[in-house]
């Protein structure tokens, strides 16, 4: 198991449920409030680009076989 991650979610996992605790007692409950503010549609935005990238970069760089036709 990767060291970084681990640190990382036992310094900031205790303020990240708290915050989110705060936020949904803001919002009493409502979840959409994460998806319509523009700073959290943003980082939903890239957090989803930073996952999908990978994939599409490893799928440019394969190779195409001879006699296979190119999507």
């Amino acid at each position: 198991m990767p060291v970084v991650p681990l640190l990382l979610a036992l310094v900031l996992g205790g303020q990240l449920e708290e915050h989110l605790r705060v936020s949904l007692t803001a919002s009493q409950g409502d979840i959409s409030v994460f998806f319509t503010s523009p700073f959290s549609l943003l980082f939903l935005c890239l957090s989803v680009i930073s996952i999908v990238w990978p994939f599409v970069a490893q799928r440019r760089r394969r190779p195409t076989q001879p006699g296979q036709a190119k999507e």
